[in-house]
């Protein structure tokens, strides 16, 4: 007998159930997730009974940024390099000693098309760059030095020149973080479409690094999209932490 084979939407519909069972085991809610089934469209993704008797449909929708998730991992490869290319350089004397980039910020800008190992190899010319630039505020453009596009030196005050190297970042670590509220906000257009004789609740899941005060991002949504009221809750579930660090019946909507 053939294996069966799993396509994408399987292998889809069996992440999406470990999540929701995850979630269901942090959840305030009395939700049964041995029983949860699932569910066709127009009816939201899961149909979840409650210890108490009655039901909540789930739409599920995750947040997590495969591409950007690929350039946080290629960043620290990238800044490893950076970092080895500087001690290289401060040992054999031709970069200025790390006392002079105390207050110093460098950002590295490099071709954001440019290949994680065009970049990783470019480390060794940025550190050289700079070197020659000297510990002083200024910014440089450049066409012949690629990936490498610009070095900005600028003043900042959360320098790492304590640990005795300048504060280095490369534009090329890319967008880090995950685009949460622009997938709820998809979400919240849909919302009109999905049919259910049970309460509806939103659950966004990712497992990315969340951008800072996402939650006030999305509090304005809630408070400002038409659709809120299809939903009578949204949550949002940190596959990394294993916790809930959204609930929006705790914040009033």
């Amino acid at each position: 007998m053939a294996k069966h084979s799993i396509n994408n939407t399987e292998l889809q519909d069996r992440i999406e159930l470990q999540v929701f069972i995850e979630f269901a085991s942090q959840c305030p809610l009395p939700l049964l997730p041995g029983k949860v089934e699932k569910r066709s469209p127009p009816e939201p993704d899961l149909l979840v009974p409650l210890s108490t008797g009655s039901s909540i449909a789930f739409e599920l929708v995750s947040a997590n940024d495969a591409a950007g998730e690929r350039r946080f991992r290629d960043s620290f490869a990238i800044n490893d390099a950076l970092l080895k290319a500087y001690r290289k350089a401060v040992d054999s004397g031709s970069i200025a000693p790390p006392h002079d980039w105390g207050g110093l910020s460098v950002l590295i800008v490099m071709d954001e098309q440019a290949s994680r190992m065009s970049k990783i190899n470019a480390a060794q010319r940025a550190i050289e760059i700079l070197s020659d630039m000297g510990a002083t505020l200024q910014r440089l453009h450049f066409s012949d030095k690629y990936p490498i596009k610009k070095i900005v030196i600028s003043k900042n005050p959360c320098a790492d020149w304590e640990q005795q190297k300048p504060s280095i970042t490369v534009n090329s670590a890319g967008y880090v973080g995950v685009p949460l509220v622009p997938r709820i906000e998809s979400k919240l257009d849909k919302a009109p479409k999905y049919q259910s004789s049970h309460p509806i609740h939103l659950l966004a899941h990712a497992r990315s690094t969340f951008i800072p005060k996402w939650e006030e991002g999305l509090d304005a949504l809630l408070e400002t999209h038409p659709n809120t009221s299809c939903y009578e809750a949204v949550w949002v579930y940190d596959e990394a932490d294993k916790s809930v660090v959204y609930a929006s019946l705790d914040r009033g909507w």
